[in-house]
């Protein structure tokens, strides 16, 4: 098992490089593509802006170095530039990427997105169950999804892989979360960041998106996640063919059975 927690750098000139070794920035010369995304942890959500530029550049593991200032209901998140973390270039293209996050309490914030200098400005609204994002005057940042549910405490969703005939492999699963006493109950349907939910079934999971090779489920269980982890281990010792599962939950934690010993 382990712990998706992205760290978090408030109020810092740039992600991932102290003051004294600031890195050579070039223009970023592109819309920026927000998305809304929680950060998962045993502490809570924080709410990160997934950040990327709508042009393509030449090494894909280009960032765009951030800064993110909170006062109050004010936020602002400053786009200063594009650099290169690495030494090396990975030479297959994508967007030059930032991940900016911070705690949200239930409320109205007013953000200020500024890139090239430009500011654009939204309303953020956080209530029980999901963030909304109302772009207010924009020019060079491009909102990619602006409604976000909220994962609710104890949900758990997971994946399910087998060259033995998916379908059965998934069922034998599901039994088993039975008899532990997890709760299948119904979600709302929306976008969670790292799942999708629609028609009251989830139909997505990240990273594997919708592919039908991977068998979801989606699950409330208020026990240890140790439980969760023995059972993914024992389930796994009772097949002889290729099987692979993991198992995610409100907490960040993640457990894949190719990593468990």
């Amino acid at each position: 098992m382990r712990t998706l927690f992205h760290i978090c750098l408030i109020c810092l000139a740039f992600f991932g490089c102290s003051k004294d070794a600031e890195p050579k920035l070039k223009g970023i010369d592109s819309d920026i593509v927000i998305r809304l995304q929680e950060q998962l942890t045993t502490a809570g959500p924080w709410l990160q802006i997934l950040s990327r530029t709508a042009e393509v550049q030449e090494c894909y593991n280009f960032k765009i170095a951030t800064s993110c200032e909170k006062a109050g209901d004010q936020i602002k998140i400053i786009y200063k530039g594009i650099y290169s973390p690495d030494i090396i270039c990975a030479t297959a293209m994508g967007p030059a990427t930032s991940e900016p996050s911070f705690p949200v309490d239930h409320g109205t914030y007013y953000l200020t997105f500024i890139n090239e200098n430009i500011s654009n400005t939204a309303v953020l609204t956080s209530d029980e169950e999901k963030y909304v994002l109302e772009i207010q005057q924009t020019e060079n940042i491009l909102v990619e999804m602006d409604t976000l549910m909220k994962i609710p405490e104890y949900t758990y969703w997971a994946t399910v892989y087998s060259n033995d005939p998916v379908e059965q492999a998934a069922e034998n699963f599901t039994e088993r979360l039975i008899k532990l006493g997890v709760n299948f109950r119904t979600f709302k349907d929306g976008d969670y960041g790292h799942f999708i939910i629609s028609g009251g079934e989830i139909v997505s999971v990240m990273p594997y998106g919708y592919d039908e090779s991977h068998k979801k489920t989606i699950f409330e269980f208020s026990g240890s996640v140790l439980e969760i982890e023995k059972l993914v281990r024992s389930f796994i010792e009772s097949y002889d063919q290729v099987l692979s599962v993991s198992v995610y939950n409100y907490q960040g934690n993640i457990i894949n059975s190719w990593e468990l010993n």
